[in-house]
């Protein structure tokens, strides 16, 4: 009796691990999916051992853990995949946000080359150099952005990243601004 009883209490308490873990699973908790998948695989050692001792374990009961820890395993892989592209993306956003595609540009701001009478404005190779890093900059701060998006990177760094492209699109324009009033000066 004593025996049944210690095989009742343990079969409740993988129950209730199984519960925790279905629940972790359902909220892509990785901790504590963790430790579910610890309880269970813990108290399943134990109950088989149980069983194996005179009470057979119910057909139905094993399969369902052993696809449980399957269903487990196989998220805590994905969370963990996931978990490291939003890192990967996070730094390569960092990384293109503190890049410096503006030196080109802010070259031939610097040094402007006198325009021949007729010459089309902003039509200096240093000129159109600058530009072209500029907007393809834009264009790679654009699409790390959205892939950060996807991934699910923290709020407050996309925020940031928009932050510093709008400042950097303001600098632009004021900086072609500037180069056509040159232009137009010089001419």
């Amino acid at each position: 009796e004593t025996q049944l009883k210690s095989i009742r209490r343990e079969r409740c308490q993988r129950e209730a691990a199984e519960r925790r873990l279905q629940l972790a699973l359902k909220a892509h908790d990785h901790g504590e999916i963790e430790r579910s998948l610890h309880q269970v695989r813990a108290l399943g050692h134990v109950f088989a051992e149980a069983s194996s001792g005179g009470v057979p374990m119910a057909r139905q009961e094993a399969p369902q853990s052993v696809r449980l820890v399957e269903a487990a395993t196989s998220m805590l892989r994905q969370i963990g995949e996931s978990n490291a592209k939003k890192k990967q993306v996070t730094t390569a956003l960092m990384d293109c946000l503190h890049s410096d595609a503006s030196a080109a540009a802010s070259s031939f701001a610097a040094a402007p080359s006198a325009a021949a009478p007729g010459a089309v404005v902003g039509a200096s190779p240093q000129a159109s150099t600058g530009l072209k890093a500029d907007k393809d900059w834009f264009k790679d701060v654009a699409n790390v952005l959205l892939e950060a998006r996807q991934c699910g990177v923290a709020p407050s760094i996309l925020e940031q990243a928009k932050r510093e492209v709008r400042g950097r699109q303001r600098e632009h324009r004021e900086r072609a601004q500037a180069c056509e009033e040159l232009q137009r000066s010089l001419s």
